[in-house]
């Protein structure tokens, strides 16, 4: 039986944002140890119950959100703002490649899940 995300994905019209999305969360499975499941319709990957990721796909631009992005170093400026909110996005549009800056961005927001909210020495 399909998983709900290959289900998702599976759905996603036309090959630009499938193909796309299916890079990204191959990408975030590559860090095992997520839960992954469909919230309010999107892919959301979770760790002990704390939100990670989701993904939201269009048809012309994928955003994937990190939850405590306000909190991440973003070296590259890749994530941009969700109003005063915590959260950030960094955005894929058509034919653009997954920037290469996205796995050190999920493994952050990971380590700072881990750590309770705290990145770097005490």
């Amino acid at each position: 039986m399909k998983s709900e995300v290959v289900v998702y994905l599976d759905n996603l019209p036309g090959p630009w944002p499938r193909e796309t999305a299916e890079a990204v969360i191959v990408m975030i499975r590559g860090f095992g140890a997520l839960d992954e499941f469909i919230k309010w319709g999107h892919p959301y990957f979770s760790l002990h119950g704390h939100a990670i990721v989701k993904i939201y796909a269009a048809r012309d631009w994928i955003n994937v959100f990190f939850y405590q992005g306000a909190e991440l170093p973003d070296p590259a400026g890749l994530l941009g703002s969700e109003g005063r909110s915590s959260m950030r996005r960094l955005q894929i549009f058509r034919e653009q490649a997954v920037p290469d800056g996205l796995r050190d961005l999920i493994r952050q927001a990971i380590i700072l899940t881990e750590s309770g909210g705290r990145l770097g020495p005490s």
